[in-house]
């Protein structure tokens, strides 16, 4: 594979300093999803006090994730089977993990997803809390090999769903990208010389110049808006930038048909769990 093509960045705009973490800790809102998970897992509880919220619950999911997967690995591996992906997914240690919308079966299959894929380009829309993001980026760390993550997402906005019912975005409340260690964060004037590129602006305007200028990737992560609509434009705009073996990823598959009809448009029989995603391209 190649090495990962240079793109310019979008320096971030609006309430939050990408530089930094959103605040140390999470808000109360946050913070009352926590609690639950913290009663699962007492033993999390003294790196929560030594450290934050999110740096003690990102480092708990990547030891979970990494149960199954063995010392690191010569070269590189195909996706996960369907088979694999539902073992993972009813695995208990897995749905242990959860803190409210943090957490579960979606972060710890996509984590393993990215250590087994190994791959050197992946793109993804959607940042938010920024959880995904920093388990891609763990997960390159851990895999060894030169690896860049493209992440495009329009922050500070809510949406509609098929049926009506407005989300809000992470962002909104202060979050956004609060799970990303300092250390993957862009730098003032916006250089991109780490291993994360942050692209802002509406995914239907941002995504087909990025993976023009990018060619091919190796992964695609959907999870920005879930809309059929724009599910859908995200899936059809990614499949042909995939490489050969390659893998398309997408979160919350069951609030539409999108992720359905788009395996059976590229006949492809794929996974479908209850939250994840997953349809590997045909070599």
């Amino acid at each position: 594979m190649s090495a990962a093509p240079r793109v310019s960045p979008s320096r971030a705009e609006g309430p939050t300093d990408l530089r930094t973490p959103t605040r140390r800790g999470v808000p109360f809102r946050s913070a009352l999803k926590a609690l639950p998970f913290l009663l699962r897992n007492p033993s999390t509880v003294p790196r929560v006090l030594r450290r934050s919220f999110p740096e003690a619950f990102l480092d708990h999911l990547i030891r979970v994730g990494e149960e199954e997967l063995g010392s690191d690995r010569a070269s590189a591996e195909p996706a996960p089977s369907p088979q694999e992906l539902a073992r993972w997914e009813a695995d208990r240690r897995v749905r242990r993990t959860r803190a409210g919308t943090y957490g579960g079966p979606y972060y710890l299959l996509l984590y393993r997803t990215v250590r087994r894929l190994r791959p050197r380009i992946v793109v993804e829309t959607g940042v938010a809390s920024g959880l995904s993001t920093a388990l891609i980026l763990s997960a390159f760390e851990r895999n060894g090999v030169p690896a860049h993550l493209y992440s495009a997402d329009l922050p500070f906005q809510g949406y509609r769903t098929d049926q009506g019912r407005r989300t809000q975005n992470e962002a909104v409340l202060g979050e956004f990208a609060a799970f990303v260690p300092k250390r993957w964060r862009p730098a003032p004037d916006g250089d991109a010389k780490g291993p994360w590129t942050l692209v802002l602006g509406d995914t239907r305007k941002t995504l087909p110049a990025l993976l023009d200028q990018l060619g091919r990737i190796d992964l695609f992560i959907h999870d920005s808006a879930h809309t059929s609509e724009v599910m859908g434009f995200e899936y059809r705009e990614a499949w042909p930038h995939l490489s050969p073996g390659g893998a398309l990823a997408s979160d919350d598959i069951g609030w539409n048909e999108a992720f359905p009809e788009f395996l059976r448009s590229v006949k492809v029989e794929g996974y479908q769990g209850s939250r994840f995603g997953l349809a590997v391209k045909p070599r």
